[in-house]
């Protein structure tokens, strides 16, 4: 595993919901491993050549995404949008009552999930979206999977519970767990930040002026 003060982890909001994962899934999970800032080649026909994972944390439960969130002060709330396509428009409410529209967060998630469920196909994949600052309050009505740093030593019981009951003969052994983490390393080891800033900017100049779902994050 990386320590809280590995040089990869790039943010202070990032550090912070590391030291969280770690104190609350590697304890429950002993044999994982947390990966920072992996950068892989998705090649996804609706975004970038490449996406950067904030938090991967590979254990016997299977791989668990965490992308990271610092935003702050306010609300984060949601709705459907009116595409009548399912997707939502999410925004935080400040308390002065201004509202600031931001990306939706189960989607970027979801879009990078999809991906290792590709490539993974046997392996139990999921995905949260954590929101590291504590002035950051969170709409109850929202979706399941984006939640707060205080929730994560639940959410690590429910997984580990979860697991056993559901998918236990499929649960993964200490070297397979290894073998996934190592094989994720080596390939994210094929790029580096600027690459991947390279491939964004490259996919903002091809989509031009083509209209782009919002759902859908470049990062």
């Amino acid at each position: 595993m990386h320590t809280p003060t590995d040089p990869t982890i790039s943010s202070p909001s990032e550090r912070k919901a590391y030291a969280a994962v770690l104190a609350t899934f590697g304890a429950l999970f002993p044999e994982g491993r947390a990966l920072t800032n992996v950068i892989l080649a998705t090649g996804a026909e609706r975004g970038p050549q490449t996406s950067e994972y904030d938090i991967i944390f590979v254990c016997r439960a299977g791989i668990i995404v965490f992308e990271v969130k610092g935003w702050t002060n306010g609300v984060l709330r949601s709705k459907k949008d009116d595409s009548g396509t399912g997707t939502h428009d999410w925004w935080i409410e400040r308390p002065n009552g201004s509202v600031d529209p931001v990306r939706d967060p189960v989607a970027q998630g979801g879009f990078k999930v999809r991906y290792l469920l590709d490539e993974l196909p046997g392996v139990h994949t999921t995905q949260y979206t954590v929101l590291s600052e504590e002035s950051l309050e969170l709409d109850p009505t929202v979706n399941a999977h984006v939640v707060r740093i205080v929730d994560l030593a639940y959410l690590a019981r429910v997984t580990k519970a979860t697991a056993k009951k559901f998918h236990g003969q499929s649960l993964l052994d200490e070297r397979t767990v290894n073998a996934i983490a190592d094989a994720l390393v080596e390939l994210s080891l094929q790029h580096t930040p600027q690459t991947h800033l390279r491939s964004i900017s490259e996919w903002v100049g091809i989509k031009g002026g083509r209209t782009q779902s919002p759902s859908i994050s470049p990062t």
